[in-house]
């Protein structure tokens, strides 16, 4: 990311006949690399967490940034891994499944799924409990 001057800034300094900044002179202009050092999250999902459904055949999961390497068996309900998934960049990516039992569902991600942001140096998406417990 490079940080520059906009044009007619008018800074000056306090000298008696005050002088103009040159905004692109040698050292007027910083360049800065940034990281994403945050990795991916589910940021909404639906039906959202710690409800109770009539019925479970599908979860919409929205990401907080766009992902790659999102395929249906990332998604675990009751440790079976969902059968079709559908979507891309942020999502919204909806997982469909065969209905669960009746009772408390357990939704995990998949241990070795391959979720990741599109970072420069990808950062992936923390398996283990899923969007909806």
């Amino acid at each position: 990311m490079n940080i520059t001057w906009g044009t007619g800034h008018g800074i000056r300094d306090r000298a008696t006949v005050p002088n103009a900044f040159d905004g692109t002179a040698p050292g007027a202009i910083w360049s800065y690399r940034t990281t994403d050092t945050v990795p991916p999250s589910a940021a909404t999902v639906v039906p959202p967490p710690f409800v109770m459904v009539r019925s479970l055949k599908q979860i919409t999961v929205t990401f907080d940034e766009p992902v790659i390497g999102v395929e249906a068996g990332d998604l675990l309900v009751n440790d079976l891994p969902a059968q079709e998934v559908s979507g891309a960049g942020a999502g919204p990516y909806t997982f469909a499944f065969s209905q669960p039992a009746t009772g408390q569902v357990q939704v995990a991600w998949a241990p070795g799924h391959g979720i990741q942001d599109v970072a420069a140096a990808p950062m992936r998406l923390p398996a283990g409990r899923g969007p909806t417990c």
